[in-house]
């Protein structure tokens, strides 16, 4: 990603590589998880209306959250939230896959794409199951199917800053307040930023130091209030 400052000078930050550089955890909560989900894949099929389906205790019929593509308004997309609490050894199964997806199936209206998300790591067993049932499916005039565990939603995860703003506040990459305060620095704070700090520079800057890992914007934002 490359930021631009008033200066007319342009600096390098890539943020999805450094929210990909911490360890994520999923979150504790079954039901921040499945928010999690709807926040994502509303990112990703670029639908803000993406709900989760019903409430707890109701009939879900393998799909907890639904939206469409606007590109496609008419082709209902679906996923199923499956928490699973890694330090006792819970995973998802392939046979816990094909049990939602046979629930997915009597969904109305028909899906035109399911997905299997999991707190679980990525499992290459379960990954090649819904690749070869996916095939499958696609070959007999069926809906396509994925399954995702928690590194390939983190990877998902980090090509949305808004969302990761919203359940990692600490981790986000706060963009247009990044690009604020970078244009507001003096000429010779910005240009220290990707050159060599010449003396005058060096003494303008504080260190600062974060007990947890964060991004590049908190600390901008604590360099700016002692400029």
């Amino acid at each position: 990603m490359r930021v631009g400052t008033g200066s007319g000078r342009t600096i390098r930050y890539d943020g999805a590589m450094e929210f990909l550089a911490q360890q994520i955890n999923p979150p504790a909560s079954w039901e921040t998880f499945e928010e999690l989900c709807r926040a994502l894949f509303a990112a990703i099929w670029n639908d803000p209306l993406a709900q989760r389906h019903g409430r707890s205790g109701q009939e879900q019929h393998g799909v907890d959250i639904h939206g469409a593509r606007p590109e496609r308004p008419g082709e209902t997309l679906g996923v199923q939230c499956k928490g699973k609490d890694r330090n006792f050894g819970k995973k998802a199964t392939t046979r816990e896959f094909d049990a939602e997806l046979a629930k997915a199936e009597g969904f109305v209206p028909t899906l035109a794409g399911w997905t299997f998300a999991t707190t679980f790591a990525d499992d290459a067993k379960l990954q090649a199951h819904a690749l070869a049932v996916s095939r499958q499916r696609i070959a007999d005039g069926k809906f396509p199917v994925n399954a995702l565990g928690w590194n390939s939603l983190v990877s998902q995860l980090a090509q949305h800053p808004a969302v990761i703003e919203q359940f990692y506040p600490g981790l986000g990459v706060q963009l247009p307040q990044l690009m604020a305060t970078l244009a507001a620095l003096p000429d010779r704070l910005v240009g220290a930023l990707g050159t060599a700090l010449p003396d005058q520079a060096r003494e303008a800057w504080i260190e600062e130091r974060f007990d947890q890992a964060r991004d590049l914007g908190p600390a901008l934002q604590i360099g700016r209030a002692h400029v």
